[in-house]
């Protein structure tokens, strides 16, 4: 038997909860601002203000509704915008997990938003369509992003997403946005991190700002033309996994199969860091390709293989960030953002990475939570094995929020004045 009503009267309460956690301090016009756009995000699974303001089902025409909504995106003020941002991350501080050196693993990585067909919306620059088999360069933007992992079973919390312009005023460089994140993780979480990085950040800039912030951690893949100093001498990474074997075993679960890696692990030195002989260990981990071995470098203490394998174990779960991305794209329609400005861009993009946080959380709390065993249930997913349960909450919640018959206004403190008490003069006439 199916309770329906029951269902859409939780999904619609924990939203609300939810959102007026997140909208603390605020002003009520931004509150309920918050609330139609959790609520409508939820419902339609859609950044189309035209879908969200269907959502909210609202006595007025949908075109008012719907300018209403992008008109609060244009006119909220950045105090308020921190505001939002410091109640959610207050949330996500007591859900991440903490690695054995009582440091958070936080994921980085680069997205773009492809808007091929674009012309009127705002600095659009030339951005890498990572959708394509190829390399094709379309109109888009640039998206900064940074995940961590929840404390129970790991699942992608998002903490960090903005979109940039490389065409805009004032834009430095790509990894400038990429360090912006670093610094506003430290005052996010409130706690030395553990950042964890693809290849595409194998960069002297990276390796010079974690040895100015000694601190934090990094593990970042290595690309193969790297030179390491090796004995007062420089050598290619790639020359050196040559020359050594895996001697600790290690399974690994790797594009949906368990595999038998075998790791080794050296101290080395940087040439762009002066005085760092032997401040650094390269993981070499063999196995998962046969063209070549995976290289990571970490500035962590190594005493054991324990250590390597744990170090490693974190890197692969680098993927979850994939996975968030994906998430976004396949199941909000994200690239379809049709809000031409920036600013609107980004208020509807934190609005989003807000509403993704609320899933993972719920996915987080997934063997405790009957709300959210009751949404994976509802999704009607053919597979119950899976590592992240995002996708199949957030479908859930679409599922049972389809046999709503209103929208979320019911669930508003809306105040009803008194009528006026103040005589007026036609009385006397």
């Amino acid at each position: 038997m199916s309770y329906y009503t029951t269902d859409v009267y939780e999904i619609k309460r924990e939203i609300t909860i939810f959102s007026s956690k997140i909208s603390k301090n605020l002003k009520k016009a931004t509150s309920n601002f918050v609330l139609d756009m959790q609520y409508g995000i939820a419902k339609k699974t859609s950044v189309l203000t035209t879908e969200i303001a269907r959502a909210l089902d609202e006595s007025i025409k949908l075109k008012n509704t719907s300018e209403r909504l992008c008109d609060n995106m244009e006119n909220i003020e950045e105090d308020e915008i921190e505001t939002i941002k410091n109640n959610y991350y207050a949330i996500v501080r007591e859900n991440v997990f903490i690695d054995k050196d009582d440091k958070v693993v936080v994921l980085f990585d680069d997205s773009e938003i492809a808007k091929p067909y674009g012309k009127k919306f705002e600095d659009l620059c030339r951005v890498r369509d990572a959708s394509q088999p190829k390399t094709t360069l379309v109109n888009g933007y640039h998206v900064c992003e940074a995940v961590a992992l929840s404390s129970n079973n790991k699942q992608p919390i998002p903490l960090y997403s903005y979109i940039y312009s490389t065409d805009s005023n004032g834009h430095k460089s790509m990894p400038d946005e990429t360090i912006k994140s670093l610094d506003a993780m430290k005052t996010i979480l409130k706690h030395p991190i553990s950042g964890i990085f693809d290849r595409g950040y194998d960069s002297n800039t990276f390796f010079k700002y974690f040895a100015e912030h000694p601190d934090d951690d990094f593990v970042i893949r290595l690309k193969g033309n790297r030179n390491v100093i090796v004995k007062g001498h420089e050598v290619l990474v790639s020359k050196m996994a040559e020359d050594r074997k895996g001697k600790v075993n290690m399974t690994l679960f790797f594009e949906s199969e368990n595999k038998e890696v075998k790791l080794s692990h050296t101290r080395v030195g940087l040439p762009c860091i002066e005085g760092s002989k032997k401040a650094y260990t390269i993981i070499f981990c063999y196995g998962l390709s046969e063209e070549e071995p995976l290289l990571l470098i970490t500035n962590r203490h190594v005493n054991d293989k324990k250590d390597v394998i744990t170090i490693a174990r974190e890197y692969f779960y680098r993927w979850r960030i994939e996975e968030n991305f994906r998430h976004t794209k396949s199941e909000y329609d994200w690239e379809n953002m049709r809000v031409r400005t920036l600013k609107k861009m980004n208020v509807l993009n934190l609005m989003l990475m807000i509403r993704v946080g609320h899933v993972a959380l719920m996915a987080n709390k997934v063997d405790e939570s009957l709300l959210a065993i009751k949404m994976i249930e509802r999704s009607k997913s053919l597979r119950a094995d899976v590592c992240v349960w995002i996708y199949q909450i957030t479908r859930g919640i679409k599922e049972a929020l389809a046999y709503a018959q209103k929208g979320i206004q019911h669930f508003k403190h809306i105040e009803k004045r008194k009528p006026s008490r103040q005589l007026e003069i036609w009385e006397f006439l």
